[in-house]
């Protein structure tokens, strides 16, 4: 434990010290104090809502906490090969376990690393299960070897329903499932969402997520401040290359 804390709070200093240098925030040749500001304030709430995950009492409050710090992240992070619109999807699929959470709990002491890349796998395991089985898809038989066969999509152009070709992969279903339960934060009505995403997916699922799903945020908190450049800080400076004149 005592490594754990001498680690991170190194690690934590270094990230208050990106944040706080201005010149990490740039709009071409521009310093952008604005967007510095704004980040700073968005991590400072992620980790105030970050403590009211830990601390809460019930799983219902976890779970709307859990979606409300996912939606500060989709904001704050720029993967690369991933749409910025679909940043939250990406954070819900085993995908994001492969190429960020793991690589950053590797970065940590042994017995740590071990136990943070144990813990976030079964945290995607636990969720997977869900979305496979009757618990989360209610028509099962919907959930199938070649993908989740989905009734139908919405065509914005001519504002009908129309039959989906294709199946979902599995990853992006569980993304997309994630989202809908997430949407549900703003009623079950979809007429006015250009891709009627509840009525297409939300209707088809229970919208439930396992008690695990909740410390998702908590280790994406970790990733942040143990490798920011896989999360937040794409723009940082290397402070060993910056000469003071």
């Amino acid at each position: 434990m005592i490594d754990l804390i001498r680690f991170f709070l190194d690690r934590f200093n270094l990230h208050a010290e990106n944040r706080l240098e201005v010149c990490n925030f740039t709009d071409n040749d521009q310093v952008d104090f604005i967007s510095a500001f704004e980040k700073y304030l968005t991590i400072d709430r992620i980790l105030l809502e970050c403590l009211m995950i830990a601390t809460a009492t019930d799983a219902a409050t976890a779970r709307l906490m859990t979606f409300a710090v996912l939606d500060k992240f989709q904001e704050l992070c720029r993967f690369p090969g991933v749409q910025h619109t679909r940043n939250f999807h990406f954070m819900c699929t085993r995908q994001f376990l492969t190429d960020v959470l793991t690589p950053s709990f590797a970065q940590m002491p042994q017995v740590w690393r071990d136990f943070f890349t144990t813990t976030a796998t079964n945290l995607y395991d636990d969720l997977y299960a869900v979305v496979e089985s009757d618990r989360g898809v209610w028509p099962s038989h919907l959930v199938q070897a070649n993908g989740v066969h989905v009734y139908r999509n919405y065509d914005n152009n001519t504002r009908e329903f129309v039959t989906r070709a294709n199946p979902y992969d599995l990853d992006d279903f569980v993304g997309e499932y994630v989202r809908a339960a997430r949407n549900t934060h703003h009623g079950y009505v979809s007429d006015s969402d250009r891709r009627r995403r509840f009525a297409c997916i939300g209707s088809l699922s229970t919208a439930f997520v396992p008690d695990s799903f909740t410390q998702l945020p908590l280790l994406i908190a970790v990733a942040e401040f143990v490798n920011p450049t896989l999360l937040s800080g794409h723009h940082w400076l290397d402070q060993s290359s910056v000469e003071c004149v």
